[in-house]
């Protein structure tokens, strides 16, 4: 038991292997059905408009990316009952060992294969359609998606779009390590208690708005009150804390879920 407290290379290999070997058809049937459905939806898209452009992608990498958050809501599946939970906590390897396998999977394996999906998916998309309808007059009335273009589409400086990255990998953390708290539809839990949080995160702010600024407040013209004021050039009080938000959060989920996971081992 000692051993199993360090980490093992080769073991951490045969327990993802293991990992995949268990759920290998659900993988495969995840995959399939995500990438028809967003075929599907992408060539009716493309369809009803009459030019498509780089722009129009974004909603639509918008709402693949909620698909793949509640995938990775679903990590750990041997959590939803109580024998299978049984038998991964008994399976011999450490908890870090078990804790980065269904991160590798469930996030960085995920994402990798999210945006290839996506990207495959447009393109199979827009070839479905006739040379004569994706290009007219000699311009291209469906355009190619490019991620490098969507990046380029974001229109902020690179402070921020570095800060956009972090947050949804803070994000992509809390559906991971928050899945730990819960058993059975622990994605659906997750999403409920993160609207709750947003929403109570946003009630308290409007509180002390009316509290400390209450004749700049009110309920239909403006909700929260925030005084602003500059820190260093290009930065103000409102930013920064948004970085700090941005930067740290996501150690913080994969911190409590940890202990939360090894909490379970016991």
């Amino acid at each position: 038991m000692a051993a199993n407290k360090i980490f093992s290379p080769k073991r951490f290999g045969l327990l993802m292997y293991n990992d995949l070997l268990i759920h290998f058809k659900g993988y495969v049937l995840y995959i399939t059905g995500i990438g028809v459905f967003m075929y599907i939806i992408m060539t009716w898209a493309m369809y009803i408009s009459w030019h498509f452009t780089q722009n129009d992608y974004i909603p639509f990498s918008a709402m693949f990316g909620i698909v793949l958050l509640i995938v990775i809501g679903t990590a750990f599946p041997s959590f939803n009952n109580k024998v299978t939970a049984a038998n991964y906590i008994l399976l011999p390897a450490s908890t870090l060992e078990k804790f980065l396998s269904q991160f590798l999977i469930r996030v960085v394996i995920t994402i990798v294969l999210f945006m290839f999906i996506f990207h495959f998916a447009t393109d199979l998309a827009q070839n479905s359609f006739s040379p004569e309808k994706r290009i007219m007059l000699g311009k291209q009335m469906i355009e190619e998606f490019s991620f490098s273009e969507l990046w380029n589409s974001i229109n902020s400086n690179l402070r921020d779009k570095i800060a956009f990255l972090f947050m949804l990998f803070s994000l992509m953390s809390f559906f991971f390590s928050t899945r730990l708290f819960f058993g059975k539809y622990a994605a659906i839990k997750t999403f409920i208690t993160g609207t709750i949080l947003v929403f109570g995160f946003i009630g308290i702010m409007i509180l002390f708005s009316f509290i400390f600024y209450p004749d700049e407040t009110s309920w239909y013209r403006e909700t929260i009150a925030l005084k602003e004021y500059e820190i260093c050039k290009d930065l103000n009080n409102t930013q920064l804390y948004a970085y700090l938000v941005a930067y740290i959060s996501w150690i913080f989920f994969l911190v409590t879920g940890y202990f939360k996971f090894k909490e379970k081992q016991v």
